[in-house]
């Protein structure tokens, strides 16, 4: 196996966003520490680039008067710590996925690369984009989950979920440093999905099996807080007596159902 580490929008423009979560700050961090220990195999940069003169920005950005990322800015640069090595290909883009432009499909063929490791933002757009071209082109695919962010945290969970469906992996940065750091075996495994670990709870008079329950990992328990909140927010706005609608409601539900619950 010979994956390469993609680090996708990862510029100075992207992390100042307001509301980006996680913090740009933990996602830059976590992406810097990985491409410590992937220096020793590809890694390629891949970079929202506008031009001036011939003003190549996204529709979307042309209506709302955005020069986001605009070339040689400070805006354009990453962080100090993501700065790329003279050897390490920077692949131009201007629209959502990394393949919008046929570099890196060259790119990755001149490397032989069998399996992509992404990193950056936003995840439910330009990460999203570039992990399901990169699973149409026939590449094993892992998103590292706590270098990835976005500005829209409930459909950023949404996205997950959907590129799980779609046999992308999420995987921490600390599991794939290791598996790197341990060798070619090692970090094949990586690539596997493997079930979620489970909780059994068993009687404790006869040792019965009650229930099990599948154990969750952070990234999960963070989408869910996530979409939690937002959900309150919208909760909030609901007026007292359509909430004691719902909720009566609710409960004769539950009463209808009482014996198969």
């Amino acid at each position: 196996m010979k994956p390469v580490l993609l680090l996708v929008d990862l510029q100075n423009d992207f992390l100042r966003v307001g509301d980006l979560e996680p913090h740009p700050g933990s996602i830059v961090a976590a992406a810097a520490n990985l491409l410590k220990v992937c220096r020793t195999s590809p890694v390629i940069h891949v970079w929202s680039t506008v031009n001036k003169s011939g003003d190549n920005r996204m529709p979307h950005r042309k209506k709302n008067d955005d020069w986001m990322c605009l070339e040689d800015s400070a805006g354009h640069a990453c962080p100090d710590s993501l700065r790329p090595h003279k050897k390490e290909p920077i692949i131009h883009k201007t629209f959502f996925s990394a393949f919008s432009t046929k570099q890196l499909d060259l790119v990755l063929h001149d490397l032989r690369a069998d399996a992509l490791i992404i990193a950056g933002v936003h995840l439910h757009a330009c990460v999203r984009a570039t992990a399901l071209d990169a699973y149409a082109r026939g590449y094993s695919v892992i998103v590292v989950e706590d270098s990835t962010a976005s500005n829209d945290p409930l459909h950023a969970a949404i996205a997950k979920r959907y590129l799980q469906e779609r046999s992308v992996i999420f995987r921490r940065s600390d599991e794939i440093a290791r598996a790197i750091a341990e060798g070619v075996a090692k970090l094949g495994e990586l690539f596997i999905d493997k079930e979620p670990e489970v909780v059994t709870h068993s009687s404790p008079q006869n040792c019965e099996r009650i229930w099990q329950l599948a154990v969750a990992r952070k990234s999960d328990i963070d989408a869910t807080v996530t979409a939690s909140r937002k959900t309150f927010q919208d909760w909030r706005r609901v007026r007292v007596d359509e909430r004691l609608g719902l909720l009566q409601a609710f409960g004769y539900q539950l009463q209808k159902h009482e014996a198969e619950l």
